[in-house]
């Protein structure tokens, strides 16, 4: 067997023929370190727990206590900092656990927190709970900081708050024991993004800095819930959340492109994010497949659902900018291939009139779930697997990026336009995604929640419809028409372009089929 690396410094020669060595220094080891030496076994499969506790500097007991706590010690990992050497809770753990999950959404937001703060938070818990022996003196503080990795700073930003030792532990210790067992086809990651659906290039000042929290712009925003695989061979739909349960658009709509709810807010909400993770793993279990999903500490994300074939993992509070793959390109580049599209149907309208005073460009619902999904189509297999390559899941290598080809049209349009193209492509990197949850809220613990009430059922100053009535057939096949005369009319154009103009004709007498059909004898009365 090839030695595998010390992970613990030895403090003296043992070996495991020396048991009764005579004053041994026990050693203390810390949940990163365990962590470490389970890796190491895992690489050294059918190695002598004899020879390996040797070379991690251990009693072989010790070694087996470890492998025998695997679980919990992984469980802990998620829970404690990394650097601490006992897993033990604190007197007060359920008040502690109500104050963690109030202070990870606290820092989600980048609300800076402070040791006053904290300590006026677990009063008003303990009070809630009904604990009279609660102080929050300062030797609580310090241990539930200490328990929990609460850093001693100001946060500025997101990516300014995070710890690096937390990310470093992470990935080198955390991770590759989640990954192990998974090919990169089963290993996902799915995470929100707000979107400002309306908005076009001229109105990029109105809504900069707007973050949607009930504002009169809140209409006009949806949220989008967006999950892949690390090999970027399984893009699964959106989920895209509005307002409006049965915005105007949709008359007589009975297929959508991308999976559609309502919510108050526009927001993700407990009980939408629960359904839409039963309904995967009801999926997986279908295809008798199990995966890994990793996702953030967002407050509605539920941590005790029950899933039978999805491994349910959550990265490290406020480290997501730099650990979850998704946050590292892959919700940017739909993004910009959205308003690349909302862009360029601009520009046509331009085109089109006299003046660009008259430019009326309204996208609605419909029009947005249509851009959504051909966006996220657009993301290729390369950049996605770049941005699970960047968060740490796999050896880097190098790989296309779609972020250049983007940056030489965005320079292109930019003459075309009278505002800044970067703040339009930008406008809503920082907008909330979910609800802000009060002590109450958490305290009560709920697996559903009350935020999808009281959805609009329709939304009539959110929408333009040209038509109530769905196109009639031989509508549809003259459009079809209409876009190979276009076509035509551009030299040089790939023979695939018509390909699936074809199969797109073939799809309207496909599936037109399963309506009724007029027959010759309805025009012909019998004699």
């Amino acid at each position: 067997m090839n030695s595998s690396p010390n992970v613990i410094q030895k403090s003296s020669e043992k070996t495991c023929s020396e048991p009764n060595a005579n004053k041994k220094e026990r050693k203390v080891l810390s949940l990163a370190e365990k962590l470490s030496i389970i890796n190491e076994c895992d690489k050294n499969v059918g190695a002598k727990q004899c020879d390996l506790a040797k070379s991690f500097g251990i009693p072989t007991s010790s070694l087996r206590t470890i492998l025998s706590k695997r679980k919990a010690i992984e469980d802990a990992s998620e829970e404690f900092e990394s650097k601490r050497k006992k897993i033990r809770c604190g007197k007060h753990d359920e008040l502690e656990k109500i104050l963690l999950d109030w202070f990870t959404q606290a820092r989600a937001m980048n609300i800076p927190i402070d040791g006053p703060l904290l300590k006026s938070k677990g009063l008003e818990i303990a009070k809630k709970l009904g604990i009279d022996n609660f102080n929050a003196s300062d030797g609580w503080l310090h241990r539930f900081r200490s328990r929990h990795g609460v850093l001693h700073k100001k946060i500025s930003g997101e990516a300014e708050s995070v710890d690096d030792d937390c990310v470093t532990s992470w990935m080198k210790n955390v991770l590759p024991s989640l990954l192990a067992g998974y090919a990169p086809a089963d290993v996902f990651n799915a995470d929100e993004c707000a979107l400002f659906y309306k908005l076009m290039p001229d109105k990029s000042m109105v809504y900069k800095h707007e973050n949607c929290h009930g504002g009169k712009l809140s209409k006009d925003r949806l949220t989008v819930l967006l999950c892949t695989n690390a090999d970027g061979t399984e893009k699964l739909p959106p989920l895209v959340i509005g307002k409006s349960k049965n915005p105007l658009c949709f008359k007589n709509v009975k297929t959508l492109p991308c999976d559609y709810e309502a919510q108050k807010s526009a927001w993700m909400s407990t009980s939408l994010f629960t359904s839409w993770l039963k309904s995967l793993d009801q999926t997986m279990m279908k295809k008798s497949r199990r995966i890994l999903l990793l996702i953030d500490n967002c407050p509605v994300h539920p941590k005790d659902v029950v899933l039978k074939n999805i491994e349910l993992k959550f990265f490290p509070a406020n480290a997501t900018s730099r650990l979850q793959p998704l946050d590292q390109g892959v919700i940017k580049v739909t993004k910009q291939k959205y308003r690349r599209r909302v862009v360029e149907r601009y520009l046509a309208e331009i085109d089109s009139i006299a003046s660009q005073d008259e430019v009326k460009v309204s996208l609605n619902v419909l029009d947005a779930l249509h851009y959504i999904s051909g966006a996220w189509n657009d993301v290729s297999a390369a950049a996605i697997q770049h941005c699970f390559q960047k968060a740490g899941f796999f050896p880097s290598k190098a790989v296309p990026s779609e972020e250049g080809d983007f940056q030489v049209w965005l320079d292109s349009m930019q003459p075309l336009l009278n505002c800044a193209l970067k703040d339009f492509i930008e406008i809503d990197d920082d907008v909330v995604t979910c609800a802000e949850y009060s002590i109450d809220d958490i305290i009560a613990a709920k697996t559903t929640d009350n935020q999808n009430e009281n959805v609009e059922d329709n939304s009539d100053d959110e929408e333009s419809v040209t038509d109530d009535k769905a196109p009639l057939k031989i509508e549809s096949l003259n459009a079809i028409q209409v876009l190979r005369n276009y076509f035509c009319s551009i030299d040089g154009l790939p023979q695939t372009v018509f390909d699936h103009l074809n199969a797109t004709e073939n799809a309207i007498y496909r599936y037109s089929r399963v309506q009724t059909q007029s027959s010759l004898s309805d025009f012909f009365p019998s004699k």
